[in-house]
């Protein structure tokens, strides 16, 4: 059964929950928290989304932001089709092996966020 279209917000903002495929660890260490980061600030300034908010656990991440420029849809396949190429390195046929699998799951949980309620939501998560 095909999911319910995401709620499109008024106000353009969203709390996004992405998690690894079967609840794997998709930040392992520090390095990858900080890849992870730096992606987030390259397309915060190609996208020109607003980013109040982040929390990134083992296995999965939360964001609040705020899209402008590009639709939803697009900011987070841009951001996180970046990070999980650097996390996976592309297949080599040349060396024989499996390609791994994908970090994050390909779908993702938007919330919408009333913007009255912004300082709310960010101090009670």
């Amino acid at each position: 059964m095909p999911r319910a279209p995401r709620t499109k917000s008024k106000s353009n903002i969203y709390h996004i929950i992405m998690r690894g495929i079967n609840r794997q660890a998709i930040f392992e260490d520090i390095e990858d928290r900080e890849k992870f980061i730096q992606t987030l600030q390259k397309y915060k300034g190609i996208c020109q989304f607003k980013l109040y908010a982040y929390c990134l656990m083992d296995n999965h991440l939360h964001l609040l932001l705020m899209v402008d420029k590009e639709p939803l849809e697009t900011v987070i396949r841009r951001i996180c089709g970046s990070y999980v190429l650097g996390y996976n390195p592309p297949f080599d046929s040349k060396k024989k092996k499996k390609a791994p699998k994908p970090a994050l799951n390909s779908q993702f949980a938007g919330f919408v966020i009333c913007q009255k309620n912004l300082a709310q939501f960010i101090y009670f998560r």
